[in-house]
């Protein structure tokens, strides 16, 4: 028969209902949204539930229950059932076991129930109030009883059987309610959802922004090889004193084999106030960990490389600080390679978008139409305005790799996901838009104040420079404490002290021993604190030694010997932090003061590479009528943006490592990016290589690659050497080898002089006199 919703709840028993769930759960009481998604189940109203993690989704699942059911209730009437679709074994059981403890009778049918048949027959005789089970359990040929509702949906990707469930409502009685519920479902995947559930595209929806206000976003570049794991040293605390000090953080890798590595590197190189004594401070995992659980305690999330997809992203920063009275950060780790590489996907993305909303397409030939057009070509097409004159059209290349084609969604998930690692400008901007949170409610909760990201509040996240100072050793004193292996040597060293004490005092008795000038219970003081007896009045600090005045200094001299063979790892490592901290200080300084430096030198190669014109030659021809003056061409046109993809798909897959100007300019602004002017020019000489290994010798763009080249690294040279940067001087050498210092100028051979000597400026004079003289 077909399920009939509750036209008109009873607002008593609504109000019981939310006060029970509240009593049992252990909450003060329900938000907004869970009231709203629960009556919409109890009244048979199908809905997408879209609330962020930790937002209570699962209250809003049992709201409909407790209004007919409450734990102690054996009314026959009031005996209902709650279906959950769920992903993982491990927390159907953990679910189930929690609601058994809360006195909900449960049980979640999976691959592990010892009795299955039994546990589905006692599910279909109204045994349980809450039946959990996974995709493929409920679309199996044994699950033929009747249900009451769905309420969770999952990833396509995750489990494809969750695309099946449509079938599952040809067995559930007509007008059967669903709860499709999900922290991170933007409104493309919504669609999907609903489509792959037959419901109506109106379908009720209650949705709530997953902004993680309390959470400080940050993307970082690495410093040392990604293999090495080495910039993961600054997850430990430079004045950590115990595990207490180390804020409960959970690392998501891509692989398996690479987050069992980071546990590793972690746990050897963990500070040696960091014992292992079965407290999870730190883990290492990929993302299944996480789904569903209710880790309240995790401060700091970090994501080890490019993530997959924009939508795993948030999903795994969402874990973090559940609590929204707390704050925490979740960062992103990347190497610098990757970061300029995200660059130049999301301007080929961009500039696609745009290209598909205009109408003027660039056609191409009939007989060519496999084909793109050559990069010359369009720079003929696109500078040519003299009528009379033929584009020159290049060979064209042709290959037979294929490009993989992304479906829409997937080509939004990765270009929100290319904004958030690149974008300067506030990180929560993708975030938000590609979830549309502006038009959500928000959580009503008290979320404590803190900076946002690393690009709103960069002083809240200082990079420090990261260096290996060894092996950590992994047993050192804490807290002045002796080691064992210590305090047994010094007991023994004053052992042998007061005897030998005894045998100088009193030379001729029998019957004195040791213990009458320093009892065994001063003894053990001493030689626990051995390191902090380093004179006398710091002995008459930490004991009542009545003899300390007479035997005090022979005390200290001891154990001094003593320490010899024990040196303090501790104070050692305590002093490096130190003078790292101090050396990283003045690194930090010096490097501000070499960025300003190196950004006037990014911008006057730039700005002379843009001013590169070439005047047309308008000379008359014999018997050919005056040409009208054009204007002059931009050499670097064809280098200030990639080319689009649908005009010459052939480029992509020929150049490996596409960049151009624009990438450029964007990476000298990245404070991190560029640390050196060799870094700086081995971008801009890529960008000419791929030029000239996509276009023929002697064609235009293959010309201007040469030529612009040139004019880059005469200017490079010249700012360089007039800022002083380091590593100007292997631009010289580059100068001297391939007979560049001609453009450079006149003016310049000063400055060579006062930098490089006499000798320096005769080669620029020798180069530069005979070619201006030809």
């Amino acid at each position: 028969m077909p399920f009939t919703g509750v036209a008109s709840p009873d607002p008593e028993k609504l109000k019981l209902a939310a006060q029970r769930l509240c009593e049992v759960f252990g909450v003060d009481e329900l938000y907004p949204h869970q009231v709203e998604a629960g009556q919409n189940i109890l009244k048979g109203i199908s809905t997408i539930l879209d609330v962020p993690t930790g937002g209570g989704k699962t209250l809003a699942f049992w709201y409909p229950l407790f209004y007919h059911w409450w734990p102690g209730n054996i009314d026959k009437d009031c005996q209902k059932i709650v279906l959950v679709v769920g992903p993982l074994v491990a927390l159907l059981e953990e679910q189930a076991k929690t609601l058994n403890e809360k006195g909900i009778p449960a049980v979640a049918i999976t691959g592990n129930s010892p009795n299955l048949d039994q546990e589905l027959t006692k599910l279909g005789k109204n045994k349980y109030r809450v039946g959990l089970v996974g995709p493929e359990m409920v679309l199996s040929t044994q699950f033929h009883e009747k249900l009451h509702c769905i309420l969770e949906w999952g990833d396509e990707d995750f489990r494809p059987e969750y695309r099946q469930l449509v079938h599952l409502a040809a067995r559930l009685p007509a007008k059967l309610p669903i709860l499709g519920a999900s922290a991170t479902i933007p409104y493309h995947v919504v669609k999907d959802v609903l489509a792959n559930l037959s419901l109506p595209g109106d379908c009720a929806r209650v949705e709530v922004s997953n902004d993680k206000l309390n959470v400080f976003l940050a993307v970082r570049i690495m410093q040392h090889e990604p293999d090495s794991y080495a910039d993961l040293v600054v997850l430990f605390p430079d004045d950590m004193e115990g595990p207490q000090d180390f804020p409960q953080s959970l690392l998501y890798g891509n692989e398996r084999q690479e987050v069992e590595k980071i546990q590793d590197f972690l746990r050897d190189n963990r500070p040696p106030c960091l014992e292992e004594n079965g407290a999870l401070r730190g883990v290492s995992a990929t993302d299944a960990l996480g789904i569903g659980m209710d880790f309240r305690t995790i401060m700091r999330l970090y994501l080890w490389k490019r993530p997959r997809s924009f939508l795993s992203t948030v999903q795994e920063i969402g874990r973090c600080v559940r609590d929204p009275t707390k704050r925490g950060e979740a960062v992103l780790y990347i190497t610098k390679a990757m970061y300029t590489r995200c660059c130049a996907e999301l301007e080929i993305l961009k500039a696609e978008k745009e290209a598909a909303a205009k109408d003027d397409e660039v056609s191409e030939d009939d007989e060519n139409a496999d084909q793109p057009l050559d990069r010359e070509a369009a720079l003929e097409l696109q500078d040519s305005s003299d009528e009379e004159e033929e584009p020159v059209i290049a060979k064209r290349r042709k290959t037979k790799v294929k490009q993989k084609v992304l479906s829409s969604m997937e080509e939004r998930d990765q270009r929100y996901l290319l904004e958030f690692i690149t974008t300067t400008e506030c990180r929560r901007r993708a975030w938000n838009r590609y979830f549309g949170n502006r038009n959500k409610q928000r959580l009503n909760l008290p979320f404590p104040p803190g900076p946002c990201c690393d690009n709103c509040n960069p002083e809240a996240f200082p990079v420090p420079t990261i260096s290996m100072l060894g092996e950590r050793k992994l047993r050192i004193e804490r807290k002045g404490l002796s080691s064992p292996e210590l305090e047994e040597a010094a007991r023994k060293r004053l052992n042998n002290l007061r005897e030998e004490i005894i045998a100088a005092a009193f030379p001729d008795q029998h019957f004195l021993t040791g213990n009458a000038i320093l009892s065994d219970d001063i003894l053990d003081v001493l030689a626990k604190r051995a390191r902090l007896l380093t004179s006398l009045d710091t002995l008459r600090q930490h004991t009542h030694w009545v003899h300390a005045s007479k035997y005090g200094n022979q005390v200290v001299t001891a154990l001094q010997e003593v320490l010899v063979d024990f040196p303090d790892h501790a104070a050692a490592e305590r002093e490096a932090q130190a003078a790292a901290k101090a050396q990283r200080t003045l690194q930090a300084a010096e490097f501000k003061e070499l960025r300003s430096r190196l950004l006037l030198v990014f911008e006057g190669c730039y700005d002379a590479v843009v001013s590169e014109l070439e005047y047309p030659d308008d000379t008359i021809a014999p018997g050919r009528k005056r040409k009208k003056n054009r204007e002059p061409r931009r050499r670097c046109q064809i280098f200030l943006k990639l080319p689009r993809r649908n005009v010459w798909p052939g480029y992509y897959d020929i150049i490996k490592e596409p960049i151009s100007m624009s990438n450029i300019k964007t990476l000298s602004e990245k404070p991190t990016h560029y640390t050196s002017i060799k870094q700086y020019q081995k971008d801009w000489h890529l960008m000419f290589d791929n030029a000239r290994q996509f276009n023929v010798e002697g064609s235009q763009v293959y010309e201007d690659a040469v030529y612009l080249q040139r004019v880059l690294d005469s200017k490079l040279y010249a700012l360089s050497a007039e800022h002083r940067l380091p590593g100007y001087d292997e631009l010289l050498a580059f100068v001297r080898a391939f007979s560049v210092i001609d453009d450079l100028g006149p003016e310049i051979l000063v400055l060579l002089e006062e930098i490089d000597g006499f000798e320096t400026q005769k080669l620029a004079s020798e180069i530069y006199q005979p070619i201006h003289e030809i």
